[in-house]
């Protein structure tokens, strides 16, 4: 198969979509020796970009795609915390982590609200990736995404929760990347500067 680097994130490579047949009987991806997944996944960990040694909470990181890329930014060196509340995708998360054989990952089957700095201790950096409503996904047109304004209230509402407990809860903390797979406002700008409004020690950067 033919492929190329990524021109953004080195440690990326560019397959033709024909390749996903190959892959799917592929010995060394069954293995968790290399991960497919679309260059939009791999921007937050890109953004965040966690040097070798440092410590990193993923504060939802089921299924694991995230939180396995930024092992192998660190160069399975450092530690990252891994938390995920929902028990079924938390099994996922441990099979993926197990599968890519990243040791520096300490997966975490909790509620990351009640997560405190010392259960983590030392966090530099965190990756916040939560539950959304899911518009901006490619493979969905938008007329097949109907918007859910009370749905969307609840979302943006936890979404909240989450950034201004990873602004306020982590003393350590220089550098939050928050994402999500949605196109609405409500659940992007307007959660970052509603939380920025209220929490003055963190500034946003370009």
């Amino acid at each position: 198969e033919s492929y190329l680097s990524d021109f953004h994130i080195k440690n990326l490579f560019v397959f033709p979509p024909s390749s996903k047949k190959y892959f799917a009987s592929n010995k060394l991806a069954a293995e968790g020796k290399f991960l497919l997944q679309d260059k939009a996944s791999c921007l937050p960990s890109f953004l965040l970009n966690p040097p070798h040694k440092s410590t990193v909470l993923d504060m939802c990181s089921a299924p694991g795609n995230k939180t396995t890329h930024l092992a192998a930014m660190m160069k399975n060196k450092g530690k990252i915390y891994a938390v995920e509340m929902n028990t079924r995708r938390y099994n996922t998360l441990v099979e993926m982590t197990q599968a890519t054989n990243a040791t520096i990952i300490q997966t975490i089957n909790r509620d990351v609200l009640e997560i405190k700095d010392e259960d983590v201790p030392n966090v530099e950096y965190i990756l916040l990736d939560p539950s959304c409503s899911g518009s901006g996904i490619a493979n969905r047109s938008m007329s097949d995404t109907h918007k859910d304004s009370s749905r969307l209230y609840k979302l943006s509402g936890l979404q909240f929760k989450l950034l201004s407990h990873a602004m306020i809860s982590f003393p350590n903390v220089t550098r939050i990347v928050y994402s999500t797979c949605s196109i609405y406002p409500e659940e992007n700008e307007e959660v970052v500067m509603s939380c920025l409004s209220k929490i003055g020690n963190f500034r946003l950067v370009n």
